[in-house]
């Protein structure tokens, strides 16, 4: 990977901001090399761990992902969009229960973040929860009306369910 761009006199902030700036473009090993030298300048710097983790679970590093988000909860217990990103690798490991729980506590800490209702309802279904995955979509449809994924999501878990004429009206409210 390139080298962090910040020169040595600069702050753990810069070297975020950085990592920031090359997430943003897709560079994402320099990304990652910017958060970890954040991380070393101020191991308490929850948001660079929290980047990292991003960075990391979108090159498909999902264990230093995982890793990453927790340690970004234990920095600051109140960072809604680390259990949301946490319980997001959670699924895709296959552990839906603790997903479930991740996102709870996401939609506890900031109710309005679509996301995460969708990604609940994306787990309970694994879980062939229908019902509390229906829930979920819907009250990600209530937060936004144009949420794609929510309707597909909530016309799978119909279709699931037999409710074939309403999965229907879901899959085609999603075009």
């Amino acid at each position: 990977p390139k080298p962090a761009i910040a020169s040595s006199d600069d702050s753990a902030f810069d070297y975020y901001t950085f990592g920031v700036g090359y997430h943003d473009i897709d560079q994402l090993s320099e990304a990652i090399t910017n958060y970890t030298k954040a991380i070393e300048l101020d191991p308490a710097f929850a948001k660079a761990y929290h980047g990292r983790g991003v960075a990391r679970a979108q090159s498909g590093d999902m264990p230093g992902a995982l890793a990453d988000f927790t340690q970004a909860i234990t920095l600051d217990p109140g960072f809604a969009r680390a259990y949301l990103n946490r319980g997001r690798v959670l699924l895709q490991l296959g552990n839906a229960a603790e997903a479930v729980s991740n996102l709870t506590t996401s939609i506890e800490l900031d109710p309005k973040e679509t996301a995460a209702y969708i990604d609940r309802g994306d787990a309970r279904r694994q879980q062939a929860d229908l019902a509390g995955a229906m829930v979920d979509y819907s009250a990600a449809i209530v937060r936004d009306p144009y949420a794609a994924d929510a309707f597909a999501g909530r016309g799978s878990a119909r279709l699931a369910d037999g409710k074939v004429q309403e999965a229907i009206d879901d899959f085609r409210a999603q075009l």
